[in-house]
């Protein structure tokens, strides 16, 4: 599956839309990737197909662009003598982009890189975002950066919903997909689920913001040993972000080239 609808390539777009370096969605820089060639003897033509990819959010490119080869022969219009032959070459342009879908944030099977590219670019859905879906995203961003990371059972969590471990840390998340502003009660209770439960250090990560009170609670936790790290939306968002980019050499690029090619099939 994927954010981008590959059902309706338009070969009309390319004049602006193939040539583009920045993504439409989330103005990364795209990634291009390396052009294929290929020789069609029935149109005695070579077509380079050209892809390029964000690596934020996915949103892809095609660049198409094809070499027509019609021999040409000069004769001299004395004797018949052919004076010269060669090749003219016509060129013309096409590409290819993709559109993105709609997604149902609620669906808990959505396949997780597919959260994580809709998130990028429309991260103000995240209010939408199936509480465990959240969950399993925030999971999979530190997995990225390096920690080992297990989402917890709804039941008997002891208040920790993610679980990261990396070396001799060993890490207690607790996750709120909330549009209110995280209190100082929230940070003391998680501050008590890392003491209970034996966690080296601990992350409150929310889609709002925190009260005053609940990043000074924060502090004295770290002041007295029990650190808490606080991300808000914003700065989970950067993380997000951080993420897709570590992940982007694992894509899948192949379908670009076979979109590419797919117009002189």
């Amino acid at each position: 599956m994927s954010i981008w609808d590959y059902s309706h390539v338009s070969w009309e777009l390319a004049g602006a839309i193939a040539h583009c370096s920045t993504c439409f969605f989330c103005r990364s820089t795209l990634q291009a990737l390396p052009p294929r060639y290929k020789d069609f003897e029935a149109f005695n033509s070579e077509v380079g197909v050209t892809p390029a990819v964000c690596a934020g959010c996915g949103w892809w490119t095609v660049l198409v662009e094809q070499q027509d080869l019609e021999p040409t022969i000069h004769y001299d219009p004395d004797s018949s003598d052919i004076l010269d032959d060669g090749v003219h070459r016509f060129s013309m342009t096409t590409g290819a982009a993709g559109s993105l879908k709609e997604l149902d944030l609620t669906d808990v099977e959505q396949p997780l890189q597919d959260i994580r590219d809709y998130l990028t670019i429309r991260y103000e859905k995240r209010f939408e975002l199936h509480p465990r879906l959240f969950e399993e995203t925030v999971a999979s961003v530190f997995r990225d950066c390096g920690f080992h990371a297990r989402v917890t059972s709804y039941s008997g969590d002891g208040g920790i919903d993610v679980i990261l471990e990396r070396g001799d840390e060993t890490i207690g998340v607790q996750v709120k997909r909330y549009k209110n502003a995280i209190n100082a009660e929230q940070i003391r209770s998680l501050a008590g689920a890392l003491l209970i439960g034996g966690y080296t250090k601990g992350v409150f990560v929310t889609t709002s913001r925190y009260q005053r009170g609940g990043v000074r609670v924060s502090e004295l936790a770290t002041a007295r040993g029990m650190p808490i790290e606080l991300l808000d939306a914003p700065r989970f968002l950067g993380e997000l972000k951080i993420a897709q980019r570590s992940a982007f050499a694992a894509r899948d690029y192949e379908k670009y080239y076979e979109i590419g090619m797919s117009c002189f099939d």
